[in-house]
Formats: C-alpha cells, structure tokens, sequence
C-alpha cells in the first residue's frame, strides 16, 4: 500500500488515465444495466399485457360468467315458479277445508321438469343477449390495448435489444471489470472511498496541473475544493434566505406606509367632517 505514495508522477498520470477509463466503464455498464431492466421490466409487463388481452382469454372469462349467472338465474327462476305453485295450492286448500272441511284437499303433483324447462327457457335470451353485447365490448376494447400495447412492446423492444447486450451478460461483464479494477487498483494503490467519476477527474486534473504528485495530495487538494464548494453553497443558501428576508421586510414596510397613509387620509376626512358641522 506504499505504493500509492512513492509512485513516480509520469506513472501515477499513467495509472490514473487507466483507472479513469475503468471507473468510466463501471458507470456505462451500471447505466446500461438500470436501463436494461427498466425495459425489461417494461418488456414483460406488456408482454403479459398483450397476453391477458387476448380474445380467447376474454370470450373463456365471458363464458365462464356466462353459465354461472344463467345457472343461478334459472335456479332463481325455478324456486319463484314453485313457490308460486306451493302457494297456490296452499291456499286453495284453505278455501276447501272452510268450504267443505269433511273432505280431504289433494293437491296436483307438481312436474318439475316443465318447472326447469320453463325456467331455462325465459332465462337463456336475457342472459345470451345481455353477454353477447359484453363480450362484443370487451372484445373491441381489448383490440384497442392490444394494439397499443403491442407498438409500446416494440417500441421497448428496440430499445432494449439496440445494444445487443442482455441483463445477464451486463451483470456478467459489470462483475469482470469490478474485479479486475479491485484486483489491479483498490487492492494496490487506489483508494476505496474514491470511485466514481468526479473524484477521478479531479485527481487527473491535480496532476496534469502540478498541483499534487501523489496521491495523498490528491486527497487533499479533493477534500479542499469539495468543502470549498460546500461552503460557496451555504453562503449562496444564506444570501438567498437573505434577500427572500429583505423582500419580505421590503413588503412589510410598504405595507405599513400604505396603512399610515390610509389612516392619515381617514383622519384628514373625519377632520373635514368636523370642521364642516362646527361651521354650520
């Protein structure tokens, strides 16, 4: 780890032009990947978009409610006939046991296929014609996603194979270049904390420009101009809180002339008022 501090100038240039073109491919590399499985992710959204959408997907759904309502409509339909049966006949029992009370009542027996049968055949049409107008619905508007879909599908497509490279192999190859930089630099000479692109410009800047030979000035020349910028920054916040205090002060104070000023011309009109009534 000495290294990093008796490095010859040429040669620490040198190293830091070639760790500059790694951590710059570092970046490349992770943008591509966050890119690529934001597309992906896309990809396969719209993918399985399409998927649900699809007409046979929508008629099978349709269908499936179908059945169900006309099963239980039907049922519906039959338990209201018979209920209408039961009381019919419960009450023409009554009126013969007040009318004749010695004889026994017997009622009709009552034929429940007619009753389903009845009640299929008013229940079909309603339901036929009330999913017919569903399915036909859902079917034009899953056309229109479809479609939609379809050109954001290839759309993110292209965007996503332009480069050729899949998730995959980006991780594969991001893992390769951290390693070798890891193996040929952090584990050397480079220091840890300082791996991303500003860092490595400026240290390249301190050297072309004399101003640090090794890289403990490099640090140091960094954390100077990084607390110097921290610095200009809080002095522009404050000037900023400054001048928004100023202008609120510079509101206030025309606000109290204009209020001085009302109360001024109020007390000139009341003055008038008097004097007019006193001279009467």
């Amino acid at each position: 780890m000495d290294e990093r501090y008796t490095m010859k100038n040429g040669e620490l240039l040198t190293n830091l032009k070639e760790a500059q073109s790694i951590i710059y491919k570092m970046e490349d590399l992770a943008s591509q990947l966050k890119s690529a499985q934001m597309a992906q992710g896309i990809f396969l959204f719209l993918r399985g978009r399409i998927r649900s959408f699809h007409p046979k997907r929508i008629l099978f759904f349709v269908s499936i409610l179908y059945f169900i309502n006309v099963y239980f409509a039907t049922k519906n339909n039959y338990n209201n006939q018979l209920d209408a049966i039961i009381s019919e006949q419960t009450y023409e029992a009554l009126l013969q046991e007040v009318a004749n009370p010695d004889v026994a009542y017997e009622a009709e027996a009552i034929d429940t296929n007619a009753l389903w049968l009845n009640a299929i055949v008013s229940t079909l049409p309603i339901c036929t014609i009330f999913y017919s107008i569903v399915a036909a619905l859902l079917l034009l508007r899953s056309k229109h996603i479809s479609n939609r879909s379809k050109r954001r599908w290839n759309r993110w497509k292209d965007s996503y194979t332009a480069s050729g490279i899949p998730v995959g192999q980006l991780i594969e190859e991001g893992a390769k270049v951290q390693e070798m930089f890891q193996r040929n630099f952090l584990d050397v000479w480079y220091p840890k904390d300082y791996v991303y692109p500003d860092a490595i410009d400026h240290f390249v800047s301190y050297v072309e420009n004399g101003e640090a030979t090794n890289i403990r000035e490099m640090i140091t020349c960094y954390k100077r101009d990084k607390h110097n910028e921290q610095m200009q920054e809080t002095a522009n916040d404050m000037l900023e809180k400054l001048r928004n205090i100023d202008s609120k002060l510079s509101n206030i104070q025309r606000s109290a002339a204009a209020a001085a000023n009302a109360q001024a011309q109020t007390a000139r009109s009341a003055q008038k008022v008097e004097d007019y009534l006193f001279n009467d």
